[in-house]
């Protein structure tokens, strides 16, 4: 205990949030000190101050969005490795008349002329 004359101030909390009580005598000194009051400059500082942001940060993504990407993302490699097992499958048009691709050319709506040999027309098919 200190020497210093009453009364006198006791403080709990920190340097820049704290609360106090006034002392009138050593008994009432040695009570709130077993409390934990203590000399202001005995104080500790001031934790820091950490806000959190009220949105996301620039750059970041919400959990929801995040969530909606993965969905995506999992549906498309499942595509894939579907097409890698059943294989994309192709026309072989080189067992076609050359009337059915004629007709398949004007189902896709492109033109040919009359005198295009069955490779020209199968040219056209695959551009």
């Amino acid at each position: 205990m200190s020497n210093t004359e009453y009364p006198k101030m006791l403080y709990s909390g920190d340097k820049e949030s704290y609360s106090s009580r006034i002392v009138h005598t050593a008994e009432e000194e040695q009570q709130f000190r077993g409390i934990g009051l203590m000399d202001y400059a005995d104080l500790p500082d001031p934790e820091p101050k950490v806000e959190a942001p009220s949105e996301a940060p620039q750059g970041f993504v919400t959990t929801e969005q995040f969530d909606a990407v993965a969905e995506r993302l999992a549906a498309a490699e499942s595509e894939i490795e579907r097409l890698k097992q059943g294989g994309i499958k192709t026309v072989d048009y080189s067992t076609y008349t050359k009337e059915e691709l004629q007709a398949l050319i004007t189902e896709q709506g492109k033109t040919f002329k009359s005198s295009d040999t069955k490779a020209e027309l199968i040219a056209i098919l695959e551009s």
